[in-house]
């Protein structure tokens, strides 16, 4: 989920922040991100994500950020949510 989070917030700010058109294209890829992340929450609604954040030397190194394993997906979902009402206004 962390990664997925990660990958999904500069895609969505570019599209809430430019209002640039191309929602079209951008949909079902952010769709299927979100129900992957709303599929991998846990009962208590965090994702829990134990998975390394980065890796600095493989083999060697691996990075585990806390906050950012809960932050991203969550920042994802909230932009997300944002651009699917965007595009339902019609946003320029």
């Amino acid at each position: 989920p962390v990664q997925t989070g990660l990958v999904l917030i500069p895609l969505l700010t570019a599209f809430t922040q430019a209002g640039r058109p191309g929602w079209g294209k951008l949909e079902d890829l952010a769709s299927r991100a979100a129900g992957y992340l709303l599929r991998s929450r846990g009962t208590d609604g965090r994702w829990g994500d134990k998975t390394w954040s980065a890796v600095n030397f493989p083999k060697y190194e691996y990075l585990i950020y806390p906050f950012i394993q809960e932050f991203a997906p969550l920042h994802a979902m909230a932009l997300y949510e944002r651009s699917q009402a965007l595009a339902r206004r019609g946003a320029p």
